[in-house]
């Protein structure tokens, strides 16, 4: 692929596609890229066009209307037609237990002298070519003479976000769901409890809610946008692990399930509490009420047929309530009495379960006391070698099964890398090997990172998920950048995307880069000189690729600021590198240096705050997760700094 000059672009998509081979597999700048393309020479000048639709299309029709002005269209009773008609949409035998729900998504869209045809098996599929159609013409108010037939490779292509461990704004939320729309993504689970808060309010429990938890009002305004975009919302709460929350109650042990520890246990499964798990007690009345309350809260708001109730990362240590409530149980049975209890209560609310997959792997006898007809189990394992055993153990018995991998989980920091991309590509492959119900990349505790970097990761998970049985890397790279920035130059986007993905610094690394107090600057000083000469190499590698990133920041027409989260966060991970390095021989001047690029760094990390989140929220200043949490861990170096400065600056001169 050549490289693209930025007068060119508005004739990339035009005319490109002339010149290239068409066919199953070939490159088109299009994302997600389409099954079936054939491209032709001649071209369709659109202008003013009038668009055909029957009265039941009548959300599709508004829909195009609204995005004609942003590619020099306007509508008129005269001009081009363009034709949205539901139909049947001839595809090739399609060898799956979903292909009605995957047939019902698919489109066909043909453009000639007579104008424009967009047959949908659905008013999703008619959405889905329209997608299509516009990225066809860009910005040009042109398009190609072309015959275009797709649909997906999943039923359901799902993101996941984690309001519960750092609420996002609406406004996010809302450029989330848009962008989501755009690459044919059709679902994001909402993760909306756990450890940290609750991102659903609910009246009843103050002490438990995020200080912007969702009101009812803005979740259904939500709901129904997302809706718009034919995306479905779907609530996950807690239901048995992750509740240390429930520590800020004043009756917290009435909530919890108790353990024989006699001291407070720090780790992800236990509680600052001794005697106390973070585990919702099945046999807490209290716990039952508050989840028939929240369960209640979100099938009021979330009109999706699923209620995800956790069930992940569960401790099972004894509990003296349990077997006053249930008697003598194993751990088995104990699981299941859980199980039951929160399926019941959401069955009671019309809603069918799904639970994340891992405690029934780790104890395979309770799968068999749950119905796969009401139990939806999402497999997630998050390494790039991820293995198809569990995902064909849980089909084998009649589960509905979503793999997921994640874009950002422990350890990643920053940025995700090339193992969190061959985690989504693999997981993926397995979910259309093992013809699964879909896949759901999930993206871990926002404090980690700058949510505006995020958005070329979670492209690369929707195209992977509508087509990644067609995969080209570099087809994705070029075509991500067409699109989203309206750049040109796709040589050094793909060159610079494919060599920061190879950089590996994960949170261990990363918070020994970001000394912050005397223990940590000594064990900085301490590495061995053969890990010194690796940081080295790579922070000459992150030299070369920023000036990658910055040479295609100077031809990005649209998204700058996204655009600028990417640069940036390839210079948080530089800095940390420099800044353990530099730990060795500290001297006053270089110490001034990293302090004044630590500030120019954090105030990058708090206007994207700022933008995405919320400027007034006190998790800013580390209140959860500080280990995981960007933006504390740079004030810490920033005032480690200013300590040494001034200590610098009162020491008596020789």
């Amino acid at each position: 692929m050549k490289r693209l000059p930025v007068w060119f672009v508005p004739l990339f998509l035009g005319v490109l596609l002339g010149l290239v081979p068409t066919g199953a597999g070939a490159f088109t700048p299009l994302l997600p890229q389409p099954k079936r393309v054939q491209m032709l020479q001649d071209e369709l000048v659109l202008g003013t066009i009038r668009i055909e639709a029957p009265e039941d299309l009548a959300g599709e029709r508004a829909w195009l209307e609204s995005q004609l002005p942003a590619h020099g269209m306007a509508v008129g009773d005269a001009g081009v037609a363009v034709r949205l008609e539901v139909g049947a949409v001839e595809l090739p035998p399609l060898e799956s237990r979903h292909a009605e729900a995957i047939a019902r998504q698919a489109y066909h869209l043909v453009v000639g002298p007579e104008g424009v045809r967009v047959t949908g098996a659905s008013a999703q599929g008619i959405r889905y070519g329209l997608l299509t159609f516009l990225q066809l013409v860009g910005e040009g108010a042109t398009v190609s003479h072309c015959d275009i037939l797709d649909w997906p490779d999943l039923a359901i292509r799902m993101l996941m976000v984690d309001p519960a461990r750092q609420n996002e704004n609406m406004d996010y939320y809302r450029r989330f769901i848009d962008f989501a729309a755009r690459h044919k993504i059709n679902a994001i689970l909402v993760h909306l409890t756990d450890d940290q808060t609750s991102a659903l309010f609910h009246e009843d429990y103050p002490e438990l809610m995020h200080e912007h938890a969702w009101q009812s009002d803005e979740v259904r305004a939500l709901v129904a946008y997302a809706a718009e975009r034919h995306i479905d919302l779907i609530p996950e709460i807690e239901s048995l692990g992750h509740s240390r929350m429930f520590e800020r109650l004043p009756d917290h042990a009435d909530y919890l399930h108790q353990t024989n520890k006699e001291r407070p246990d720090q780790s992800f499964m236990g509680t600052d509490l001794p005697g106390l798990t973070n585990v919702l007690c099945p046999a807490s009345p209290k716990a039952r009420e508050y989840l028939a309350k929240m369960f209640s809260r979100a099938a009021e708001l979330f009109p999706h047929g699923w209620l995800h109730i956790g069930f992940d990362e569960v401790d099972m240590s004894r509990c003296e309530r349990c077997v006053a409530a249930f008697g003598e149980q194993t751990h088995v049975e104990w699981l299941t009495t859980a199980f039951h209890t929160a399926h019941r209560i959401a069955w009671d609310r019309g809603r069918q379960t799904a639970m994340w997959g891992d405690m029934l792997l780790a104890h395979p006898e309770v799968i068999n006391m749950i119905s796969p007809s009401t139990t939806v189990i999402f497999d997630w394992h998050y390494r790039p070698d991820v293995s198809p055993k569990s995902a064909d153990f849980f089909t084998e018995l009649g589960f509905d099964v979503i793999a997921t991998p994640a874009l950002v989980a422990a350890p990643h920091m920053v940025l995700p890398d090339r193992r969190n991309y061959d985690n989504i590509a693999r997981f993926t492959q397995i979910a259309r090997d093992l013809d699964l119900l879909g896949v759901n990349t999930t993206i871990w505790v926002p404090t980690r990172y700058m949510s505006d970097a995020l958005w070329p990761g979670i492209a690369f998970a929707a195209a992977h998920a509508w087509a990644g049985s067609g995969w080209n890397e570099e087809a994705f790279t070029a075509s991500y950048l067409v699109h989203q920035h309206h750049s040109g130059l796709t040589d050094e986007f793909h060159d610079a995307w494919m060599r920061l993905a190879a950089i590996r610094w994960h949170r261990p690394e990363f918070n020994a880069g970001c000394w912050m107090d005397e223990a940590s600057l000594k064990a900085a000083r301490e590495i061995d000189d053969e890990r010194r000469a690796q940081v080295q190499a790579m922070v000459d590698e992150l030299t070369a690729i920023r000036g990658l990133l910055a040479t295609v920041g100077e031809s990005v027409q649209r998204n700058r600021t996204e655009w600028l989260a990417y640069e940036r966060s390839a210079a948080i991970l530089q800095y940390s590198m420099e800044h353990l390095l530099a730990a060795k021989d500290l001297s006053p001047e270089t110490l001034k240096d990293l302090n004044a690029r630590c500030v120019e760094l954090i105030g990058f990390i708090v206007e994207d705050w700022d933008r995405n989140r919320f400027a007034d929220d006190p998790g800013k200043d580390g209140r959860f997760l500080q280990v995981q949490h960007l933006l504390y861990r740079f004030k810490q170096m920033h005032a480690f700094h200013q300590q040494l400065l001034s200590a610098e600056a009162e020491a008596p001169g020789e």
